[in-house]
């Protein structure tokens, strides 16, 4: 006649299942226990027993079994015992992953609520909340779980603060006071956990700006160094809320501290230099080229050019300088680039230029240059009949019919008539009606 509690105890070494531990206890009062509902079982019989349970219940929770989790808890209560703090976070987590949010809850107010009979344990009752907190934010009650963490005054652990993560996710306004706890936190969390709160906070909303802007002040102060995407994160944050100033100090930084950076951290740097006229700051920054942007594409580089031409930020000889600069980092011009760059040396009468970036075009493999750009080009060789009839040759033997009109146009825009002429020449010499 082995004791039961000896019996459990070396099942329980032998590695045997939580159902089968709990079997051998007999502490079954009625049939129909369930993890919620039934007759409450017995309490243990003697400290042996009451050993069992208690280690029996942190496995069966672990285990996924959550039935027998919760007849070891009500076992120990019923004998009038009361849950360690681990053996209470153990339960809850077992009751939130099974799919039994408002158990789990009931769970975790119990433990706060022990806390309170046992003479105010701060430690349990501080436990007790974040077992709270992250029954709610996996309950996908973002609002709720911040309030409680705020009332309490609960500095979040990084399993409590990764539940919040998770909540708070898609959601700016949970995200801000999400920020509120980390600052409050005693060290911040990892750097993919940030991210993801830099990521919800560009999404925008009321203090969204703001709050991107404290965390990163945050993460410089506790020397942690920020990604790519952090910046990109936050410079978007700050230039939704037209925050110019921040964005471009963020770019700064950045800059100083020589992280690496992509193309789409270089347009929200264009957005924001247009945004505050500064275009001083992106010049400085394309003409330095930090190597990370040798994958940013031409698409990046045209903008900027298109809004410092726009702007008058620059002459064109200094624009047309970065061309070089881009074939150096590996980025080749396209049409619009040289489009960009001829239209304005067109506009401020560089004549000169225009035909040298038209050469340059010209020998750059498989470019079509526009019919405008055609059209400045002509403007700048008017007094040179020779440029027109070697472009108007080139139309006939490429077959081009709809080029011919193009540089009749361009010949009679620019009063070059005697061009005209000739092209008209050459246009009748291909045959074409």
């Amino acid at each position: 006649s082995l004791p039961r509690g000896a019996y459990a105890c070396a099942l329980l070494e032998c590695g045997a299942g939580p159902g089968e531990v709990w079997a051998a206890l007999g502490l079954d009062c009625g049939v129909g226990d369930t993890a919620g509902d039934g007759e409450a079982p017995a309490p243990p019989r003697d400290e042996r027993e009451e050993g069992v349970l208690r280690r029996l219940l942190p496995r069966a929770s672990r285990g996924g079994d959550v039935r027998t989790a919760v007849r070891c808890a009500r076992s120990l209560r019923a004998g009038g015992g009361t849950l360690s703090v681990a053996e209470h976070e153990a339960l809850v987590d077992a009751l939130q992953a099974a799919g039994l949010p408002e158990l789990a809850w009931a769970e975790a107010a119990r433990m706060g609520a022990e806390a309170d009979v046992g003479g105010g344990d701060a430690r349990r009752a501080e436990r007790a909340v974040a077992a709270g907190v992250r029954v709610l934010a996996a309950a996908g009650r973002a609002e709720e779980a911040l309030g409680l963490a705020a009332e309490s005054g609960l500095a979040p652990d990084p399993g409590t603060l990764g539940g919040l993560l998770s909540a708070c996710a898609d959601r700016p306004a949970s995200a801000v006071g999400l920020v509120v706890l980390i600052e409050a936190a005693e060290e911040l969390p990892g750097k993919p956990e940030l991210t993801r709160v830099f990521q919800t906070l560009s999404r925008g909303g009321p203090g969204a700006a703001d709050a991107a802007w404290r965390l990163y002040r945050a993460t410089v102060a506790a020397g942690l160094e920020a990604t790519t995407t952090m910046y990109g994160a936050l410079m978007a944050a700050l230039l939704r809320e037209g925050q110019v100033q921040r964005a471009l100090e963020a770019f700064s930084d950045v800059r100083r501290v020589k992280v690496e950076l992509d193309s789409v951290v270089y347009g929200l740097l264009i957005d924001a230099c247009q945004a505050g006229e500064r275009w001083d700051v992106a010049l400085g920054a394309f003409s330095e080229s930090p190597p990370c942007l040798e994958e940013a594409p031409a698409a990046v580089w045209n903008r900027l050019l298109a809004g410092a031409s726009a702007a008058g930020a620059a002459e064109p000889a200094e624009l047309a300088g970065l061309v070089d600069r881009m074939r150096a980092q590996g980025v080749p011009p396209d049409v619009s680039t040289y489009g960009t760059l001829v239209g304005y040396a067109a506009g401020e009468g560089e004549w000169r230029l225009v035909r040298a970036l038209y050469d340059a075009m010209h020998a750059e493999p498989g470019l079509e240059p526009e019919p405008w750009v055609y059209q400045h080009y002509l403007e700048a060789h008017a007094r040179s009949p020779q440029v027109a009839m070697a472009a108007a040759e080139a139309a006939r033997q490429a077959g081009a019919e709809e080029r011919f009109g193009t540089l009749l146009a361009s010949c009679a825009g620019a009063g070059a008539w005697e061009q005209a002429v000739a092209v008209f020449s050459q246009r009748r010499v291909a045959g074409l009606p």
